[in-house]
C-alpha cells in the first residue's frame, strides 16, 4: 500500500514547489537556463519568499502587542 506523502511531517514542513516544467512557462520560451539553473532559481525565490512571509508576521505581531499595550489601563499609579 502506498503511503500518502502529503500527510507526513516532512510534507507539512515543505509544501510541494512548483515545477520546473511550470517554472519554464513561467518564464517564457526566450529564457536559456539549465534544468539545474531553473530549479537553483526557484529555490532562492522560495527563500526570498520565507524571508519576506517570516519578516511581514513578525513585524504584525509586534504592531499587534503594541496596540494591545496601548488600549490595555495603566497599572501606574
Amino acid at each position: 500500500m502506498k503511503k500518502n506523502s502529503a500527510c507526513t511531517p516532512e510534507a507539512l514542513l515543505s509544501p510541494p514547489r512548483i515545477s520546473v516544467q511550470r517554472c519554464r512557462e513561467l518564464l517564457g520560451k526566450e529564457c536559456k537556463l539549465t534544468d539545474q539553473e531553473v530549479e537553483s532559481l526557484r529555490d532562492d525565490l522560495y527563500g526570498f519568499a520565507d524571508i519576506a512571509i517570516t519578516i511581514f508576521l513578525e513585524k504584525k505581531k509586534k504592531e499587534k502587542i503594541q496596540t494591545q499595550a496601548e488600549k490595555s489601563p495603566s497599572t501606574e499609579i
